[in-house]
């Protein structure tokens, strides 16, 4: 995924040239000029950084209403019994 992402953002900034592109106000990485990689760098974190915020937030908001864990209790004894009143495999291992 890291290289997906490093990769896919940050190769074409590196090769800009403005002599070959007009609409480029700067040279990239490989022709000496630093100003795009680190835009790019900048907008990597700032994205993670508001998905970690973001995510907090939700949780959060989540937590409000319910808990994000079961009880000890509730997971020793099993979720589906506990949470459905079934049991997910009833003939599995011959239990029932």
């Amino acid at each position: 995924m890291e290289s997906a992402v490093c990769g896919g953002v940050e190769s074409p900034p590196d090769f800009c040239k403005t002599s070959i592109n007009s609409v480029a106000r700067w040279d990239g990485l490989v022709f000496g000029n630093v100003h795009l990689f680190v835009a790019q760098v900048l907008s990597i974190i700032i994205t993670a950084a508001v998905a970690v915020v973001g995510t907090l937030i939700c949780i959060g908001i989540i937590r409000i209403f319910t808990p994000l864990r079961v009880d000890q209790k509730e997971e020793a004894l099993g979720l589906d019994i506990s949470q459905h009143g079934e049991n997910a495999y009833p003939s599995f291992n011959g239990f029932d």
